[in-house]
């Protein structure tokens, strides 16, 4: 039973360190958005796919674990999750089972909110470069008002860019 819990526990460590190496290099990659460093996006954007693919597997992992640990303790199987592992084992794995459950609750928070913001500067980002663009075309930004927002005119000119982007 001991082995299982600190399989359990390895396999929630080595998913949070992952994922704080994801946060990182979110926060690494909204810098470098916001300098317009696009060599640097490139190697963060590198950089995530490698670690996406590594936390599917420790994922995947933690949960095989959690459900051995749980069948082991009798939890049933649509209730199995760290939590109530971590109640059922009771003391010394109860308070480290929950903190590690807490701490990968929050990373995963935080990484979360990081690729938000990161989506939202990648939007603007392509809106400033088809802006850019257009001006070069020398195709006119025109905009009307409308009920809902303000909405590009349909007879507007067009640019290639408009069309792959």
């Amino acid at each position: 039973m001991i082995e299982v819990i600190k399989g359990l526990e390895t396999a929630l460590a080595d998913e949070i360190r992952l994922e704080a190496d994801l946060l990182a290099v979110g926060l690494r990659k909204r810098e470098a958005l916001v300098r317009l460093d696009v060599p640097a996006v490139e190697q963060a954007n590198s950089r995530e796919q490698a670690l996406l693919g590594a936390i599917g597997h420790a994922a995947e992992r933690r949960l095989r674990r959690t459900a051995e640990t749980a069948r082991l303790l009798g939890v049933p199987e649509a209730e199995a999750s760290v939590t109530r592992v971590a109640e059922r084992a009771g003391e010394p794995w109860q308070a480290a089972l929950t903190a590690q459950a807490l701490e990968l609750r929050k990373t995963l928070g935080e990484v979360a909110r990081v690729n938000r913001a990161n989506r939202t500067l990648t939007e603007q980002s392509l809106e400033y470069v088809k802006r850019f663009f257009r001006i070069l075309g020398g195709v006119k930004d025109d905009m009307v008002y409308s009920r809902r927002d303000i909405e590009n005119r349909s007879d507007a000119p067009k640019l290639m860019i408009d069309e792959t982007v």
